[in-house]
């Protein structure tokens, strides 16, 4: 069965769905962001003037008839066309060019800058939104989608607001400024240029959903490029351990020729509309040749009107291309805002308070958890009191819940059943900020971050000084090996 056609109000939703999204962060920058729609605006009114200009030429500049005698005669007594009236049509041409342009210049530039500032700011967020996700979010999700949210979905983003944002109004504008002129020296001749015009929408609708469609396609595959990126380069030792080398290589090539064939497809669909709309006008211009060849238009009319219709060429030929840039830039946007949309697990609730210290009195009454609805239960109906001052061990085979219950106690996740005391207060009361700066772990997973030894000691407290951290390094044995190494 065929596809239903989208309503316009889904079409008006596609057009703004981008904007809609990106509006609060565009908010702040909102003036350059006008003032570069403003120089759009200008550049599309300026350019509809250089066909009104080349319109004067033939009477200002090659009055039919006259040889050169006659022109400078005419133009010493005054009867024909003045030499200030030429020089100002010669001069007009260049000086529209050059307006042209630098409006050009200052709507790309002030429209690349709020576009920069924006994918920042966009960035900024989503990374503190995705670190304030529970452990159950990064369970769920694969590292390598969020990577792919963070990296190439916001610049998708950034697109929607750069060539998009400035080719909407600038663009458009061109095309109606240079059409009323058109149709201000020749109506006749206008109809017969553009009358195939509508046939260039066409393949835009057609080849827009393909666009859209492999173009979520082709995100997913970079989210699973990424994934496994990053599940390669933190189990290499794995990987070498076993011999594997071959086998990861072979499975990367495999999503990467995923990755291939889904991006080729987008493109294909993007470029093949240019010489689509390419044939159609030149059709367009060869059916105009023939209208001025019947109607023996002067030359300087049928100049103009050509300049006309080239001013017309570009921007339609940029506008068929916008409407399927945005369907990835849809796309993008839904798989940003899918991500900044989803609240913690866990959050704070109102009231929760800060603790300045803690005796270290910890009890587990009645507590039950199991990771996900319908996996037997981690931990089941559990009671535990540790003293403080005291040391205790849990001891268990794999899988047993010793690492889930120091989970729990740091509210990485939540209890279904009972509840988690510090010192007589219900964990879930006090700031989850506040509850882990006071409680020091030393994970079974080795990890450290890109940075000197001195950060990663101090990592636990961000607060604490040199001597602090030597200190540390000492009663934890690694203070010697440390000063061995080259620094």
């Amino acid at each position: 069965m065929a596809k239903k056609r989208p309503s316009p109000r889904e079409l008006a939703r596609m057009l703004v769905g981008p904007y809609r999204h990106l509006f609060p962060f565009l908010r702040p920058h909102l003036g350059r962001f006008i003032l570069a729609l403003v120089f759009g605006a200008l550049f599309g009114l300026i350019s509809g003037l250089l066909p009104l200009v080349l319109n004067h030429v033939n009477s200002q500049v090659f009055p039919q008839g006259k040889n050169k005698a006659d022109m400078l005669h005419d133009a010493v007594s005054g009867t024909g066309a003045g030499i200030n009236s030429v020089i100002l049509v010669c001069s007009l041409i260049p000086l529209i060019f050059v307006l042209r342009s630098l409006c050009d210049y200052l709507n790309s530039y002030y429209m690349a800058w709020v576009a920069l500032r924006v994918l920042a700011d966009i960035r900024c967020k989503l990374y503190t939104h995705i670190l304030n996700q529970s452990l159950e979010f990064f369970n769920r999700e694969r590292s390598g989608n969020l990577i792919s949210r963070v990296a190439n979905d916001t610049r998708m983003a950034q697109t929607a607001l750069t060539s998009i944002s400035s080719d909407l109004i600038k663009q458009p504008l061109t095309v109606i400024s240079a059409f009323a002129v058109l149709i201000h020296l020749d109506w006749k001749f206008t109809i017969v240029s553009l009358f195939l015009f509508p046939v260039c929408m066409v393949p835009i609708v057609h080849y827009g959903k393909k666009v859209r469609r492999q173009g979520k396609l082709e995100e997913e595959r970079v989210g699973s490029m990424m994934s496994m990126l990053q599940e390669s380069f933190a189990g290499i030792r794995v990987i070498k351990a076993f011999a594997r080398e071959k086998r990861e290589a072979e499975n990367f090539e495999a999503i990467g020729n995923e990755q291939f064939k889904s991006g080729i497809r987008v493109r294909k669909a993007i470029e093949i509309v240019s010489p689509m709309v390419e044939a159609v006008s030149a059709v367009g211009v060869g059916l105009a040749l023939f209208y001025v060849w019947y109607t023996h238009l002067s030359a300087a009319k049928f100049l103009a009107l050509l300049a006309g219709i080239f001013m017309l060429y570009d921007p339609i030929k940029k506008l068929s291309r916008i409407h399927l840039v945005m369907q990835q830039c849809f796309n993008a946007t839904n798989n940003i805002f899918e991500v900044l949309n989803r609240h913690p697990a866990i959050q704070d609730v109102p009231g929760a308070v800060e603790i300045g210290g803690s005796e270290g009195d910890i009890r587990i009454e009645n507590v039950t958890f199991r990771y996900r609805p319908g996996l037997p239960a981690a931990v089941h109906d559990l009671s535990l009191h540790v003293k403080p001052g005291k040391y205790f061990a849990l001891v268990g085979s794999s899988g047993a819940g010793k690492s889930t219950i120091l989970s729990l106690l740091l509210r990485f996740y939540e209890p279904e059943t009972g509840c988690i005391r510090l010192d007589g207060r219900d964990t879930r009361t006090i700031k989850q900020t506040s509850l882990r700066e006071r409680i020091g772990m030393v994970s079974q997973e080795t990890f450290l971050f890109h940075d000197s030894i001195l950060t990663n000691i101090r990592y636990g407290r961000l607060s604490a000084s040199k001597e602090e951290v030597i200190d540390a390094a000492k009663q934890a044995y690694a203070h010697e090996g440390i000063m061995h190494q080259p620094h």
